[in-house]
Order: structure tokens, then C-alpha cells, then sequence
């Protein structure tokens, strides 16, 4: 049904012609886009293009929470051919249980308003949010949409439960690495005029769970004949549905998508594996190719028979090719990218046990890179704080430390509160001898006032955790404090470490403020990691890199510098305010 839920009020002026209406839009949309970011002025009225019918679906989706909108944008792309497209695909999504909402933005093709405003998407996709109670939504973007998508991501990921991007417009690297960790699908076409298909490698290498789709023909349009299956498919691999989706057949300008058969599939796809010489297709997956038809229906028949998902074939009808359009998803815990996720850009060599591949995989490191060492129960000294290694004897001065602090202070850690020096020091004890976490009770005068811990060291990698943050108040929003986890983190980058993460419960405004503050970039939040006294946990993620830390260890100098303190130790200037005059090798230090 057509919701009639109305924002704002509507406007009274005449309807103007369609071709006029487009020409104002496109102008509009590309002036604004170009000098405001599409600030919001006003907004004058919303009507949904479609919203799934039904109570009993409404109920079932509020308990489920799960929700799919897709934002569409003015100008050029918001056709009626377009909207064609999204409505079937929201339909049949709305047969298995979840709700959809098309919101059809104000000056949209399938309206004809009389007034062009300009709108934040980001505030009226929060408005669509609170009309439909939603709290985590699947969100669909082609192109405009898709940038937008990106930005209300980026700003809102606990909101967020998965993107699904048709070459999208946004291309700020920053925002990307804001949604690094969100699950993604990205659905590009290799001739695009529009938005060039080397673009997707931004995303390819700046998100870490992130699927892209080549299609080798059709430009910017042609995509639209994907998005139907492209709807479900995703759908169905994330949010495995209690009822099974209907595995249809979509039949568009120039492809054909349909549920795998085994039997019906398997020499058509031999034939088409056995054209790929260089066996590239199967770089990113876990298969190492097929030698013979047998061991690709066995294959294929496990995909078929799989619970939960869905598997289609593609035929492109310019280039006669058939190949794998989405692979049934793996156990989330052994995922890898599909089989096609292959770009065009600068190849490198990776010997994976096949053929010579060339494709690219990531930045080389330097032919000179060793893994870090772990580190070791060792002493770090500042100017007005010790990093030591903890010791039973750190029990009384600690449990006096935390005494002012009240049970508050343990709401987000997974032990405490303690009655007496010795419950602490009963807990204390394995933490002694624990190589990870390694803990250090951080000295004042030499005395203990607080605990840290390097965790999740994973010296291979050249990575690690700081955590197990835990301040009393004599310590906590100090110089010392800051001056503690500034002697971790240049530790941790001296010895060669490439990563240094920050976790902190997505509820702890208090630590998610302190991360950014001290440098750390916010990469996501891992919803129901773990459960801690009976309780939800979402997991939000920071991390600072090894080429960040020059500028962010720079600014660290420089606010706890003597001279960034008057005489009553406040400070001169904020760390956020020393950091942001800096480039990014710290160089500009000097200048400031």
C-alpha cells in the first residue's frame, strides 16, 4: 500500500511539467551536492513509494528488527524506469517476513511537486527511522543513493545492519573508513560512463567485509536489471529469514538470473570455468579450481542443497558469457570474498598454489618487515608515570584507589567490584603471570593508581590491543593518565607494530570520547559480540596505524609538554586542536 505519513507540510504552488521539473532538479542537486554537501534547508513532503502491506508483516519485523530502505535520490536517476525496479524487488521481499519501505523523497519522478528544496538526507532518513520504530536496517543505494547510504552509515553505524551499494557516488575515503567494519555488497558495472568501475577499489580496500560484483557489460543503467535478485540474494545470505525466500527467476534487458540447478547448470559452467586459464576466478575463494564436471556438480550440489541460501547464474546476452552471480554464503567464522571479486586495476603476483595470478591483494610490505616482538613484562617511564609490570603487592594502593570511585566505575568491566585488598588481590593474582593480557599497574609517585593491559597480541600481524583500562579518580582525566597510553602506543609502534586497536562496549560514551580524543580512528561496532554480567554487548572498534602514529604521537608530545600547562596545570590547548594543525607526518608540529 502507498503510506500516507506526511513530513512538513505540502507545498501549494502549481505542479510544473516533468521535463521542466527534471532540469531544475538536476541543477539543483549537482549546485547544492558541489557547494553545501546538501544541507538541509526544508522539507516539504514525504510519501513512501512503497511500504510492505499488512499488519501481521509490521509485527513480525518489529520483533525481528529487521528493515531494508533504499534513499532515492532527484535529477537524472530518479526515473520512473528506476522505480519500476525497486518496487518488484520490495515486494518479494516483503513475502518473507521483512518490512520495506521506498521512501519517495520530496521532487522524486514519481511525484510532481511544485518546489525543489534542499534535503538532508541523513535527518530525513533518522525521520523514517523513528516512523517506522526501526532500530537496524539493511540500506540500498544506487549511485546518489548509494553515496547517501554511505554518509547516513557513516554517521549512524549502530543503526546500520548491512549496505547493499549499486556504484555509488560517495568517494571520501574518510567516511568510508568510518563504516570499514559493516558488512557490504557492491554492484558495480566494469563499462561504467557514469561512475568509473575503478572507484570500487576504494571501498574494496578501505572495508573489511565488503563483497563486490563486476559486471562485465551495461554501464550505469544495465545495473537496474540486477537489483530484484541482488534484493533477495543479500536478504537471504545475511539475515537467513525463518521462512525460506522464493528462489525466482528475474529476466531483465540483458540478463537472466535464476536459482542454481545442479544438474541443469553444471556443463554450462564447466564450459565457462575452463575459459579462464589463469584460474584468477579462484584467487579469493577456497576452492583451487575444478579438474573434471564431477567434482563441480558435487560442488554445486552442496551450494543447491544448502540451507538458507542462494546461489544464481548469470547470462549476459552481449557477450553470450555465463558465470556465478552470488555464492551461497560460508560459515560467517571461515568467510572469504567470492570467486568473481576480481578488479582491473594494478595487478601484483600472488602465488597461491595454482598458476602465476596476478590480481591485486593488498599493499606489499616492505621486503625488510619482520613481526614485532611480543612485549614482555617490562617498565615503560614518563615524565609523571610508570608503566610497571602488576604485582600482588599493587593490591592495597589499588583497591584505595578505587575506594572513591564507587560501583559505578565497574558498570563496563567484566570483574569488580571488590570488598577488600584481598578480593582484588585474589582476582589479581593470575593476572600477574599473564603473558596476554599482559597487565601493568600505572605508578604515580610510586604509587598504583590504575591498570592497562596490551591484549589480543597478535605479533604475526603486528597488531595488538590496549585494554583493561582502569583509572581511579585520582588518575583518570590527568596528564598521567593521557601520558600512560601515550608511552603504550609509542611502544608498541618503536617495535614495529603496524595496528594498535582500541575496544570499548558501544554504550561507553565515556571511552569512545577517550579514543578519539588520544588519535584513534572509529572503524564500526560488532553488534552482540559478547555478553558480559548477563548482559548485550555491542563492541565498538578503533584503531590507530603505523603511518597515522607519526602525527598522532607528535600531537601526544605536544600536549604533554610542560608548556602546554600554565601554572595551575591547565592546559593551553585541547590535543584534538594540536592534532588537527598537523600533517600527517607530524612535521607541521614546528609550524604551529
Amino acid at each position: 500500500m502507498r503510506a500516507a505519513e506526511e513530513f512538513g507540510r505540502a507545498s501549494s504552488r502549481t505542479p510544473r511539467p516533468p521535463q521542466e521539473f527534471h532540469d531544475r532538479g538536476r541543477c539543483l542537486l549537482h549546485h547544492k551536492a558541489a557547494v553545501m554537501r546538501v544541507k538541509l534547508s526544508s522539507i516539504y513532503r514525504m510519501r513512501f513509494l512503497y511500504e510492505s502491506p499488512g499488519d501481521a508483516a509490521f509485527s513480525v519485523l518489529r520483533a525481528a528488527q529487521r528493515y531494508l530502505f533504499e534513499p532515492r535520490p532527484w535529477g537524472k536517476s530518479a526515473n520512473l524506469d528506476v522505480i519500476t525496479e525497486w518496487e518488484p524487488a520490495a515486494r518479494e521481499l516483503a513475502t518473507v517476513g521483512l518490512r520495506v519501505l521506498l521512501p519517495n523523497l520530496h521532487s522524486n519522478a514519481a511525484t510532481k511537486p511544485g518546489f525543489m528544496a534542499s534535503v538532508d538526507t541523513e535527518k530525513l532518513l533518522l525521520g523514517i527511522y523513528k516512523h517506522a520504530g526501526a532500530t537496524s536496517a539493511v540500506i540500498m543505494g544506487k549511485s546518489w543513493g548509494g553515496g547517501e547510504a554511505v554518509a547516513f552509515a557513516a554517521a549512524h553505524p549502530m543503526m546500520v545492519r548491512m549496505l547493499v551499494l549499486v556504484a555509488p557516488s560517495l568517494t571520501d575515503t574518510s567516511l568510508i573508513a568510518r563504516i570499514a567494519r559493516l558488512p557490504a555488497v557492491l554492484f558495480w558495472a566494469r563499462d561504467d560512463p557514469v561512475r568509473s568501475f575503478g572507484l570500487s577499489q576504494l571501498y574494496v580496500d578501505g572495508m573489511a567485509d565488503v563483497v563486490l560484483h563486476a559486471v562485465p557489460h551495461g554501464g550505469h543503467q544495465v545495473l537496474d536489471e540486477y537489483l530484484p535478485t541482488l534484493c533477495t540474494a543479500a536478504s537471504d545470505a545475511l539475515w537467513a529469514p525463518p521462512k525460506r525466500l522464493h528462489r525466482a527467476t528475474h529476466v531483465g534487458r540483458f540478463v537472466r538470473v535464476e536459482p542454481l540447478e545442479a544438474d541443469r547448470h553444471c556443463d554450462e559452467l564447466f564450459a565457462a570455468f575452463q575459459d579462464d586459464p589463469s584460474h584468477s576466478r579462484w584467487a579469493y575463494s577456497f576452492q583451487s579450481g575444478f579438474s573434471s564436471r564431477e567434482a563441480l556438480w558435487a560442488y554445486l550440489a552442496s551450494l543447491e542443497a544448502g540451507t538458507g541460501a542462494y546461489f544464481g547464474v548469470q547470462k549476459t546476452s552481449l557477450s553470450g558469457m555465463t558465470a556465478p552471480l552470488l555464492s551461497a554464503t560460508p560459515p560467517r567464522t571461515n568467510w572469504q570474498a567470492p570467486v568473481w571479486q576480481v578488479h582491473d586495476s594494478a595487478a601484483v603476483s600472488m602465488p597461491i598454489g595454482l598458476p602465476a595470478v596476478s590480481i591485486p591483494i593488498g599493499p606489499q610490505l616492505a621486503s625488510d618487515w619482520k613481526p614485532p616482538p611480543s612485549p614482555v613484562r617490562l617498565t615503560l617511564r614518563g615524565a609523571c608515570v610508570a608503566c610497571v609490570p602488576l604485582a600482588l603487592e599493587h593490591a592495597s594502593a589499588l583497591h584505595a584507589a578505587y575506594a572513591g570511585a564507587g560501583d559505578v566505575h565497574w558498570t563496563f568491566l567484566s570483574y569488580g567490584p571488590f570488598d577488600s585488598p584481598a578480593a582484588l588481590g585474589a582476582w589479581l593474582g593470575p593476572q600477574t603471570t599473564s603473558a596476554d593480557p599482559l597487565f601493568f599497574a600505572l605508578e604515580v609517585n610510586g604509587v598504583a593508581l590504575g591498570l592497562a593491559a596490551f591484549l589480543r597480541i597478535a605479533a604475526a600481524h603486528g597488531c595488538l590491543e590496549i585494554g583493561h583500562l582502569s583509572f581511579g579518580p585520582q588518575l583518570a582525566r590527568t596528564p598521567p593518565a593521557t601520558e600512560a597510553l601515550f608511552l603504550m602506543l609509542q611502544w608498541s609502534f618503536s617495535n614495529g607494530y603496524r595496528r594498535v586497536e582500541w575496544k570499548c562496549n558501544a554504550r561507553h560514551v565515556r571511552s569512545r570520547a577517550a579514543a578519539l580524543r588520544l588519535g584513534f580512528v572509529f572503524e564500526g561496532v560488532t553488534r552482540q559480540a559478547t555478553v558480559v554480567r548477563q548482559r548485550n554487548r555491542d563492541t565498538a572498534w578503533f584503531s590507530i596505524l603505523d603511518a597515522e602514529w607519526p602525527r598522532v604521537g607528535a600531537a601526544l608530545s605536544a600536549w604533554l609538554s610542560p608548556a602546554n600547562f600554565d601554572s595551575e596545570g591547565r592546559q593551553r590547548r585541547r590535543l584534538e586542536e594540536i592534532r588537527a594543525g598537523m600533517e600527517p607526518d607530524g612535521g607541521s608540529l614546528l609550524r604551529t
